[in-house]
């Protein structure tokens, strides 16, 4: 007996393609189709996207690349701006910029990253492609409570590997700019 997972209509925006303001809402319309990826491998996808948080909240930049495939990339882009405010295009690049902001960090403030209503537009046994909600908020050393500072989509694209499942491409998509145009 096949399950029916669901995929994007035609002509809907992939996950290493910047999203429109039509397309954020274009999963209205979806399709059903044959399953080809199994619980496991949906688990295992969730788990990732957790670690992601984990990584970068506990400020390990190392934890954090291995999350992707060598030749990964990372995008964020903001609203009214034509391309990403960030772009990086490999494993040791995605480190180099995840230390870099971490460092800035230490000492100021906490982040937390909440993802959650996970996705899947696309399976496959050997690559998928799914879309997240994110939450970030931050909590300086002398604030009583965190305070929210970014929300968004991430668009990912991944693929499993011999390592497991790994992210080809994430994109944040943000609702609003938190300082990255002014940098």
């Amino acid at each position: 007996m096949a399950r029916l997972l669901w995929r994007r209509p035609l002509g809907a925006n992939s996950c290493h393609e910047p999203p429109t303001h039509a397309g954020r809402d274009s999963h209205i319309g979806l399709e059903p189709r044959a399953a080809t990826m199994s619980v496991e491998d949906k688990l295992a996808i969730q788990e990732v996207i957790a670690r992601y948080s984990y990584a970068y909240d506990s400020r390990d930049a190392d934890a954090f690349a291995q999350l992707f495939v060598e030749d990964g990339s990372f995008a964020v882009i903001v609203p009214g701006e034509s391309t990403p405010m960030v772009r990086r295009s490999s494993r040791a690049a995605i480190r180099e910029w995840a230390e870099q902001r971490l460092q800035e960090r230490t000492g100021r403030f906490t982040s937390r990253h909440y993802q959650s209503g996970i996705l899947f537009d696309e399976l496959t046994p050997g690559s998928a492609l799914t879309r997240t909600m994110v939450l970030v908020t931050h909590q300086g050393v002398t604030e009583v409570a965190p305070r929210l500072t970014v929300s968004g989509m991430y668009h990912d694209q991944w693929r499993k590997t011999h390592e497991g499942w790994r992210l080809v491409h994430r994109t944040a998509q943000l609702d609003r700019d938190p300082g990255l145009s002014q940098r």
